[in-house]
């Protein structure tokens, strides 16, 4: 069922974006809420938007208000939904709240009317502060994720990248792990704040990672004009199910899709194939007549970590493993 249009011009909302197939062996329930995560850890939903009611869903999408309202529940419970004031559903918030700007500048300006009444000069203030934040960089990664697959994932893509140590830690060990690791950037999934943000240091350097927009590939499913099947194929039984939350909704009667979870050392050829989605770290282990790599880790969330950890530890395009 293609998406519902839109007025030209006019702001697309949280139902333009999900689209549900009544045919398919995925329930209902299952398809909205993984269509709604993947929207939401891609940024095309913002933290703050407001989702439309149970009743508005149902009548925009036709599914049952129960449905609708079990799956909104399930996304609450997971912390991609929070209810605010008169039981609105909106976008959770990923990143622990900064400091206000005004405190911030308060800082600064007495930082440096210190500075002046012991007679230092603007440039040596600047020149200390450089280097104490130099100092400060994190000088490696720690990803943290319920699912080892979809952690080898985001370490696979952020090695292209940068060149720092990337360690992965699984929730029970994360406590210990963030508190020995001073120095460490913690990074995981958007969505997962509220799960792991409690487990770490108040002072620790978190990200939440975006994840990629789906709409190249979904795009290429559209395009395909005679009856073919699809593949999905993933070290990451998470990404897998995010991803044929995406796509089945569009296969209608014309295609069928196929998951195949790798198994470490794993090889996989799929001669019978039309379209093949692989992970990155699947990607290489997987052969097709028509391949494509669904890549998870944002542009945007790979700058965010580039910048944090500094130039000297971030690849540079041409250099080993960059792109």
């Amino acid at each position: 069922m293609p998406a519902l249009p839109h007025t030209l011009g006019s702001r697309r909302t949280g139902s333009d974006y999900i689209q549900i197939d009544p045919k398919s062996d995925i329930p209902l329930r299952r398809q909205l809420v993984n269509q709604f995560i993947v929207q939401i850890a891609a940024g095309r939903l913002e933290p703050g938007e407001a989702l439309p009611s149970v009743r508005q869903m149902e009548r925009l999408k036709k599914i049952h208000r129960h449905t609708v309202s079990r799956a909104y529940g399930e996304l609450v419970a997971q912390g991609w939904l929070t209810r605010t004031r008169g039981s609105v559903l909106r976008v959770n918030a990923f990143e622990k709240p900064p400091n206000s700007v005004h405190d911030l500048n308060s800082v600064v300006d007495l930082s440096i009317r210190l500075a002046q009444e012991h007679g230092y000069t603007a440039e040596q203030l600047h020149q200390c502060l450089r280097a104490r934040l130099e100092r400060n960089r994190p000088d490696h990664l720690l990803i943290v994720s319920t699912d080892a697959g979809l952690s080898t994932i985001m370490k696979t893509e952020l090695q292209e990248h940068v060149m720092c140590r990337i360690r992965q830690c699984s929730p029970e060990d994360l406590s210990e792990q963030s508190r020995r690791s001073s120095r460490a950037m913690i990074v995981w999934i958007a969505g997962a704040t509220p799960t792991f943000g409690p487990l770490v240091p108040e002072d620790a350097l978190c990200h939440s990672i975006r994840i990629c927009d789906p709409t190249e590939h979904i795009d290429r499913i559209r395009k395909l004009r005679t009856p073919s099947v699809i593949a999905v194929v993933s070290v990451s039984k998470l990404f897998l199910e995010r991803a044929l939350g995406m796509i089945s909704p569009l296969l209608g009667t014309s295609h069928s899709l196929n998951e195949y979870l790798l198994p470490p050392g794993g090889k996989l050829a799929l001669d019978g194939a039309d379209l093949v989605f692989c992970d990155s770290v699947a990607m290489p282990k997987t052969k097709a007549r028509e391949i494509h790599r669904y890549r998870l880790v944002s542009p945007e969330s790979i700058e965010h970590i580039k910048c944090a950890i500094g130039p000297a530890s971030a690849k540079k395009r041409g250099s080993p493993g960059a792109e």
